[in-house]
């Protein structure tokens, strides 16, 4: 029966030009986030000759401040605050009245419920509201802006944000980032939610997430989804955890949106909320001890058998480890190979180098000095809540074997429970994770006798730089991993100038070169 009613209603509404026009998206161009103004007029449900108004009734109450909306004089009708019902073919459109309500007679079934004509300064998440036969009444509340500063260009001119609310970024062009930086006042759960219309499909938000210090960041990882989703359109929601040792650090990340018959200025609203406290995991993340290196290294005969081959090759000239493919520059790890009889890779080559076996120079990678594609040594690189040097998913931590003990003893994270460690000096030792002094961090632990006066690659490298061994080719590729590097043409050193690629294997040689003549 209600299928035949629907069918009439269909056919009479077309007869009397009730309310069709063609759909238009309710986060639209900034200011009017509420969408383009349509051709309806009012409640366009009524019955204008005062008879019995026909069907269910269905309403809408706009809520703002804890109260319903009292809308001011509108001279232009289209210009005021409406509300739709839409079940994705079909929509309704009411203007809401004094009372904050608007009323629509004639519904039938399952509808989607959004606004049109914000309000200056407010917003409202438009892919919640539902209303249905069963359920005909809806409250939709109105959530007021937090207003921002800032350039947020790039990642190092940041639009700094000081606290949970509703934030709006204010896209003018295809393929523009905005970038954010969140400073958290108390550690739990955070939750970074975009709110662009799934009904309206024109616009698609992206949030990257950034890792790094304060000189260096490197997007981390890209995210699409998690959140409301309906064809082109999929919010994104990412979901970070703060932990106490955490708290002042700052949190970078960017939102672009992508269009499909777009227009601009577009704003892409969205919501950082506390989702209420959080107990940091305890993930014991196992320090790397550097084998090669070890105890009993003895320094000087390393240095003089480098220098010995850096005689031999020439040191005029230090090369990046790239070939020449097509063109292009390019990582390829079948020139280099790993010489057993000193434990070092070298640039092999049967031809060029046959009075050595093939053997040529011994391959370095830059330790204690930036790289090409990164400013900061891998011995500066970690900063507190960062850990860039805590890799494979958190599972192994290569402080040591790249800072060294001396590092993890004067850190201003206290890593053993030794007598510089401020929960030591406040219990006299370490405390049990369970019930840790407030100076405590998570990794504090007694040190083991064999990192007691431990070298680490840093504290042997000459000139900045250390010859290749296998542990430290390990270190390389799983770095390169961690921080996407090389990452389908959208990586870092992928993105530099001049461009170099990488074969998946050989990420590791981003650091790497040899000297020659």
């Amino acid at each position: 029966m209600k299928n035949l009613i629907s069918l009439l209603l269909i056919i009479s509404l077309l007869f009397t030009f009730v309310s069709c026009s063609e759909y238009n998206p309710p986060v639209d161009t900034v200011p009017d986030v509420g969408g383009e103004e349509d051709n309806d007029s009012g409640n366009n449900n009524t019955d204008q000759g005062g008879t019995e108004q026909r069907g269910e009734l269905f309403t809408a109450t706009v809520m703002m401040n804890g109260k319903p909306y009292t809308p001011g004089e509108v001279t232009d009708d289209s210009l005021a605050l409406k509300v739709r019902w839409t079940d994705g073919k079909t929509y309704e459109t009411v203007t809401v009245g004094k009372d904050g309500k608007a009323e629509c007679y004639g519904l039938d079934g399952e509808y989607s419920v959004t606004l049109i004509n914000l309000p200056d300064g407010y917003t409202y998440n438009p892919n919640i509201y539902r209303t249905s036969n069963d359920n005909r009444d809806v409250v939709i509340e109105l959530l007021k802006l937090t207003a921002t500063r800032g350039d947020g260009s790039d990642p190092y001119k940041c639009i700094p944000l000081s606290g949970t609310g509703v934030y709006r970024a204010t896209v003018t062009h295809s393929g523009q980032e905005i970038f954010y930086e969140f400073e958290p006042t108390k550690p739990g759960t955070y939750r970074i939610e975009s709110m662009v219309d799934i009904s309206a499909g024109m616009y698609d938000p992206v949030i990257d997430v950034y890792s790094g210090s304060s000189q260096f960041k490197i997007r981390d990882k890209r995210i699409d989804g998690g959140g409301a989703s309906g064809g082109y359109t999929t919010n994104f929601k990412y979901v970070v955890n703060i932990d106490e040792k955490f708290i002042g650090n700052v949190f970078t990340f960017a939102i672009m949106l992508e269009g499909k018959d777009a227009t601009y200025p577009t704003g892409v609203d969205f919501v950082i909320s506390y989702e209420g406290g959080y107990s940091y995991d305890f993930i014991t993340s196992n320090f790397v001890y550097p084998e090669f290196i070890g105890n009993n290294f003895n320094y000087s005969d390393y240095a003089s058998y480098l220098a010995a081959d850096r005689a031999k090759f020439g040191d005029s000239d230090f090369k990046i480890a790239s070939v020449k493919i097509d063109g292009k520059n390019v990582f390829d790890q079948q020139y280099f190979k790993l010489n057993p009889d000193d434990g070092y890779y070298h640039v092999y080559d049967e031809e060029k180098y046959a009075q050595y076996g093939g053997w040529g120079p011994i391959l370095y990678a830059n330790v204690s000095i930036p790289t090409h594609f990164i400013d900061q040594a891998f011995n500066t690189i970690e900063s507190v809540g960062n850990k860039n040097l805590t890799l494979s998913q958190g599972t192994e931590n290569y402080k040591l074997f790249i800072e060294g003990y001396s590092a993890l003893v004067s850190s201003s994270v206290s890593y053993f429970c030794i007598p510089s460690c401020k929960c030591f000096a406040t219990n006299g030792g370490c405390c049990p994770i369970e019930n840790r002094c407030t100076q405590c961090t998570d990794d504090c632990r007694h040190i083991p006798a064999k990192y007691v006066g431990q070298r680490g690659y840093a504290d042997i490298a000459i000139e900045g730089r250390c010859p290749v061994t296998e542990e430290l080719k390990e270190f390389l590729q799983k770095y390169s991993v961690s921080q996407k590097l090389f990452s389908d043409g959208n990586g870092w050193a992928e993105q530099s100038s001049p461009r170099y690629d990488a074969y998946e294997d050989s990420q590791w040689l981003f650091a790497c070169g040899y000297y020659t003549k």
